[in-house]
């Protein structure tokens, strides 16, 4: 999982997988791995994962304010399924 993790964090911050990126992604993982998702932006800003963020799914965005206040990263984009509402008036 972390030879993984390394290849992919570095494939988005723009390097090449080394050694040293392994031992930094198993530190992260005994570090920082999720329990709950609140803790989810603790792995990200620990792997260096602070440019930018999706979270699908949204609905009123709960989870999105949360996320924010521990993630160090730059830009969260928001998606969320979008139907026209049934209420005429709207």
């Amino acid at each position: 999982l972390a030879c993984v993790l390394g290849s992919l964090c570095k494939g988005l911050l723009g390097g090449e997988a080394s050694d040293l990126d392994v031992a930094g992604v198993d530190r992260c993982i005994a570090d920082a791995f999720p329990q709950t998702r609140s803790d989810f932006p603790k792995l990200l800003n620990c792997l260096g994962l602070v440019k930018e963020a999706v979270e699908v799914g949204v609905q009123a965005g709960v989870h999105a304010q949360s996320f924010l206040e521990s993630w160090r990263g730059e830009h969260l984009r928001l998606v969320d399924k979008w139907s026209p509402s049934d209420d005429a008036s709207a």
